[in-house]
């Protein structure tokens, strides 16, 4: 018996990094495999609205269950530790997960603070995304408010890299005391690193049309 994390872009974001072995440290879900089934089968995934990683695998409790310690977070709540008992075989019941750690909001002044995965199409045809992050008490009935763009353009060679989507919008917010995010108390939006990509193909440099 082997146990394997996953990752999965589709539910829990990419890694911030670009590297993959930055994304293999971080996972929506798990799965094992046998001699016999080389291929693996998933045991648990994350729920749909936040982000959890395993961080821990326990076993040998019993030949039916395995017990993972998780952290996980959503876009309000910080990271938790949580500890879930997985049945390796469908129908084996398994208690409801406990939370371990219960570290409060350690900004209180950002709660209300919505987060958005936004993704737009450059007249190139490439799909791109950014990050927007809306002042706690924002409605849309107010109309347009100020934004910051914080963004840096990229050099790729090839438009394949560069049409990519960053980010997981289940991400707990964290804002560091020089991040372009301390103006959303100050009722500014920010859109957080709205991919600009420079591409260098058919044996352009990346700079040759920027």
């Amino acid at each position: 018996l082997h146990l394997r994390p996953l990752f999965d872009p589709a539910t829990a974001g990419q890694p911030e990094e670009e590297s993959g072995a930055a994304g293999a440290e971080r996972s929506d879900g798990l799965e094992f495999t046998t001699e016999t089934n080389a291929a693996g089968v998933r045991i648990w995934r994350c729920e749909e609205g936040a982000y959890e990683a395993t961080s821990l695998i326990v076993e040998g409790e019993d030949s039916a269950h395995v017990t993972i310690l998780t952290s996980r977070e959503t876009k309000v709540d910080p990271p938790n530790m949580w500890e879930r008992r997985v049945a390796l075989d469908p129908g084996p019941d398994v208690p409801a997960p406990k939370q371990v750690t219960f570290f409060p909001h350690p900004q209180p002044s950002l709660l209300g603070v919505r987060k958005e995965l936004i993704k737009y199409q450059r007249d190139d045809g490439m799909e791109l995304s950014g990050m927007l992050y809306l002042p706690p008490g924002y409605d849309e009935a107010q109309g347009p408010i100020p934004t910051i763009l914080w963004a840096y353009p990229r050099e790729y060679k090839n438009a394949s890299s560069a049409s990519q989507v960053k980010g997981s919008p289940h991400r707990f917010v964290r804002v560091p005391p020089t991040s372009p995010l301390m103006f959303l108390v100050r009722g500014i939006a920010v859109l957080d690193n709205p991919a600009m990509p420079i591409v260098g193909e058919d044996g352009q440099e990346e700079n040759d049309n920027f």
